[in-house]
């Protein structure tokens, strides 16, 4: 990256005053807003910059805080987490700035990155959470033009209402790295964030609905979730007389039944240890490698269920030239990470 002085997109010099953030709202065709108050500025990771600022409604009088985090280069969703979640999770308009008009800008390693950060920024819209992804560009004239990606779209149509917890939007970035790993492809998972927080397969089988993967900060496990009396009734047979079955597939892991707040029951089979945070602070290429490891155990899990329930073979077939979750499975991917 150049000198500041030298930089064709300076955010930090834009950023300097309030007549020049008034200046970027009115390009921006926000010409309704007087910046009042500078609240604070801050630089993250040497290629952000951020400001945090009071503006005023020129028709109606009322104060908006509205905070502008600008990357030199392509955005990422860690942008969008911390103004939803973090920094800007008081602010009343969230803005990404990014500019691809400087040498040596910042590529996002993660292909489907820019992606996951519309997609983020529109579950927000549809929330109510009023977030915007601005290209800055400059004209033939060398001027700065402000084009957004996404805003606030009143038109837009979406069952989501209630904005993602932190914890439902790091399973729901896990689940873009779940569906789009090496050996798998989910062609339209990208296409539909309001479909990304429900990201685990599940199939029913005795009114027991297996969920895979359910990713909390307890640790990583598979679920069976009665869904009426009679699933209660199977899941509890299923306990009683599957138990060592199950253990001997899942290499002696924990099983656990519990009671739901709605009465129904819930079987638990605990996997791995790691909570959800710890893939979200990872790098992208251990992101890579844990998603593949996870899809991996995908068509096993299937052909065992499928055996057991939709076959009904007996316990001693049910096994037979089938694979399993080996007991030092995530053990292995620990060390991998860690090396």
């Amino acid at each position: 990256m150049k000198k500041e002085n030298n930089l064709n997109v300076n955010f930090k010099k834009m950023f300097s005053s309030n007549k020049r953030l008034t200046r970027i709202l009115f390009g921006m065709k926000d010409e309704l807003l007087l910046v009042t108050k500078t609240l604070s500025n801050y630089e993250r990771n040497g290629n952000r910059h951020g400001v945090i600022f009071m503006a005023r409604e020129t028709d109606t009088g009322r104060m908006q805080k509205i905070i502008i985090d600008a990357i030199y280069g392509e955005p990422n969703s860690t942008q969008v987490k911390d103004l939803t979640y973090g920094i800007g999770t008081d602010c009343d308009k969230r803005i990404i700035f990014y500019t691809l008009e400087n040498p040596g800008y910042t590529k996002n390693e993660y292909r489907y990155e820019h992606e996951m950060v519309n997609g983020f920024t529109k579950v927000n819209n549809d929330c109510g959470v009023e977030t915007f992804v601005v290209n800055v560009s400059l004209n033939s004239d060398k001027n700065r033009k402000y084009t957004a990606e996404v805003y606030p779209d009143e038109n837009r149509t979406t069952l989501i209402k209630k904005l993602p917890t932190k914890q439902e939007f790091d399973q729901a970035a896990f689940g873009i790295f779940y569906n789009y790993s090496s050996d798998w492809r989910n062609p339209h998972h990208i296409e539909h964030p309001e479909n990304w927080f429900d990201n685990y397969w599940h199939l029913i089988f005795q009114d027991i609905s297996f969920r895979y993967p359910i990713w909390t900060e307890s640790g990583l496990s598979i679920q069976g979730v009665s869904k009426s009396e009679i699933g209660d009734i199977n899941l509890k047979w299923f306990m009683d007389n599957k138990i060592e079955l199950l253990k001997k597939f899942f290499d002696n892991r924990e099983i656990n039944i519990n009671t739901l707040p709605s009465g129904r029951n819930i079987m638990e089979i605990k996997l791995w240890d790691k909570p959800i945070s710890y893939f979200a602070k990872t790098s992208i290429k251990n992101k890579e490698r844990i998603a593949e490891a996870i899809r991996g155990y995908d068509s096993v899990t299937f052909e065992f269920l499928d055996n057991l329930f939709e076959r009904q073979m007996p316990d001693k077939e049910v096994l037979k030239d089938l694979g399993y979750f080996p007991g030092l499975a995530f053990m292995d991917l620990d060390k991998e990470i860690s090396a």
